[in-house]
């Protein structure tokens, strides 16, 4: 385990298979022996072909994937903490208050209004709701969400406000660790240059951000460095 106070993500060995019950429980392994590390202050990017595994490694940290082999462990409180050897406790806890993650889609209780879809982590983590609110307001303001706007729920939105709805709810909380999965992949470019200036802003806060970004302008704009996927053939 590593114990460089800079690593904030390590992963060793990783490795991922999928069961296809519907094909007849043909496995398709999508990772092997997979390795990196993420310090605090870098915004490292995963290249690679679609279904070659960038999002199951995006997955693996944040806990949502038991892995099938290897370690993967973040920083939590200080100390590097083994997610495969983790409590569900521990790892809810880590989700709540050490990593915020993009996904590709806005997942959230039906009729909440925007506004408290964005505060709720806050809230989440002790933050007093008045306080959560204005903060949550402030960043939708940032991405162009209209104040008239906050009191609906998101599921009445366009696709790309949703998205920013799902960008705001993870960049207002200063999370020590960022997993952005295709997080501009819905936006025009006006909206695309603000979600990267927010993202460029937690990277030199200090955040370790793990990052799929789908074009290079983008890519560009925000990494530090990155880290290239080799696809694998399915295993019967």
């Amino acid at each position: 385990m590593p114990d460089d106070k800079t690593v904030m993500i390590a992963i060793e060995s990783l490795a991922k298979t999928f069961t296809l019950h519907l094909r007849g429980s043909v496995e398709l392994r999508v990772l092997q022996a997979f390795s990196m590390q993420v310090e605090t202050g870098e915004c490292v990017v995963l290249r690679a072909p679609s279904g070659t595994g960038k999002s199951t490694v995006l997955r693996s940290v944040s806990g949502n994937y038991r892995i099938g082999g290897g370690r993967v462990a973040v920083r939590h409180e200080g100390e590097m903490v083994d997610l495969s050897a983790a409590s569900p406790r521990t790892v809810m806890e880590i989700r709540r208050n050490t990593i915020g993650y993009v996904s590709q889609f806005l997942r959230v209780i039906p009729r909440v209004s925007a506004l408290d879809v964005v505060a709720e982590p806050l809230m989440a983590r002790g933050v007093p709701t008045d306080e959560a609110r204005e903060r949550a307001g402030t960043m939708l303001g940032r991405l162009h969400i209209p104040a008239k706007m906050w009191d609906l729920p998101p599921a009445t939105f366009s696709g790309g406000e949703q998205q920013r709805v799902n960008i705001a709810r993870v960049l207002a909380v200063d999370y020590p660790i960022l997993l952005l999965d295709e997080p501009t992949a819905s936006l025009d470019d006006a909206n695309r240059a603000l979600v990267l200036d927010l993202v460029r802003e937690a990277r030199e806060r200090g955040a370790a951000i793990l990052a799929i970004l789908h074009d290079e302008a983008s890519r560009a704009a925000v990494a530090t460095r990155y880290v290239d996927l080799a696809p694998l053939e399915a295993a019967a």
